[in-house]
């Protein structure tokens, strides 16, 4: 896949970005009994200090967590209007994370979904609403 947005979203940096598809996040210390960490900044340094960061590459993304990442952005985008959640969505689909090349919506298209008025390849969109007669 190339990268159509080399650019990265305002306010997301690339850590940010790769960890929004990483499988696992350390929400408390590894001690029993553990208190939950209590801001994001919290977790991101745990998480990257026990090695499941994302931190410039997919290496942390064992499964579909981009494609679902995508949905709920794509999702994000029609309720609000967010160009920020636009952007996002346009950086992630674009940045090679794992399971979201056109063959793989192609092998398995339930998760083929972008916000309304955009394309994942060009060409015409088809529609899933009834078909004039």
């Amino acid at each position: 896949m190339t990268r159509h947005c080399q650019r990265q979203p305002d306010h997301f940096g690339p850590t940010i970005l790769h960890a929004l598809v990483a499988y696992q996040i350390n929400v408390a210390p590894q001690a029993t009994p553990a208190v939950p960490y209590r801001s994001w900044a919290e977790i991101g340094e745990a998480t990257r200090a026990r090695g499941n960061a994302n931190l410039s590459g997919w290496a942390q993304s064992n499964g579909n967590y981009a494609q679902l990442a995508l949905l709920s952005l794509a999702a994000l985008v029609d309720v609000t209007n967010s160009a920020e959640a636009r952007s996002v969505f346009q950086w992630l689909a674009s940045a090679g994370a794992p399971h979201t090349r056109v063959e793989d919506y192609a092998q398995d298209p339930t998760s083929n979904v972008v916000p309304r008025g955009m394309r994942r390849v060009a060409g015409p969109a088809t529609s899933c609403g009834p078909r004039p007669r």
